[in-house]
């Protein structure tokens, strides 16, 4: 059984996910996604390259590498959790990293529910407590999670092709393009963008 709540390390791939409380959705509309993804960005690219992600109506997943510890440093040397990072003993270092990183993901997931509840006037949790980390330590289980994060809108039933749904990562590998998704890095554990669509199209029709 692999571990859900594995210890981020800078270098690592993880795949994260997620869901809303009880039968809640945490996207009511087209607002709340772009919302959701520019909080995201914001957040997590500082500290996590994003290999792919998808996100449903209650919940989400993203397939991610965190930075190395340089490129941590750069991105957030003038924040004050980087600050306090530095205070600390040598022998805390690895341990302070880890929460630095995890905080950041609580930071994100609370800023994005605080938004939320006070556009719709709710109010308590919006996510289960403690979202999911599980550590990539190979290539299968690389592109496994990226063909399960991709193919979850047609399994759910609420899109019938891959590159319909638009708040998943499929369509910006189709066009090469995109602002935060680490296309080329994903496409380098399939070989290329042919193998990349034919292995997607192969589970489809496996399912």
């Amino acid at each position: 059984m692999k571990e859900r709540k594995s210890i981020l390390k800078p270098g690592g791939f993880y795949h994260i996910y997620n869901r809303a409380n009880g039968d809640e959705v945490m996207f009511r509309n087209e607002e709340n996604y772009r919302y959701f993804l520019a909080k995201y960005q914001a957040s997590i690219h500082p500290i996590a390259k994003t290999c792919a992600f998808c996100l449903m109506p209650n919940h989400f997943h993203f397939l991610i590498q965190i930075r190395s510890e340089m490129e941590i440093f750069r991105n957030l040397h003038n924040t004050g959790i980087m600050n306090k990072l530095f205070e600390v003993s040598q022998e805390n270092y690895h341990v302070r990293m880890s929460q630095l990183l995890s905080l950041q993901f609580s930071h994100f997931f609370n800023s994005y529910a605080q938004s939320y509840n006070k556009m719709y006037h709710r109010k308590g949790s919006l996510f289960i407590p403690n979202y999911n980390r599980i550590n990539v330590r190979s290539d299968s289980y690389f592109i496994e999670a990226t063909l399960y994060i991709h193919i979850n809108p047609i399994r759910a039933g609420i899109s019938s092709r891959l590159d319909e749904w638009k708040y998943s990562s499929y369509s910006q590998f189709l066009s090469r393009k995109s602002n935060f998704v680490e296309v080329d890095l994903t496409l380098d554990f399939f070989d290329d963008l042919d193998n990349f669509i034919f292995v997607h199209q192969k589970t489809l029709q496996g399912l």
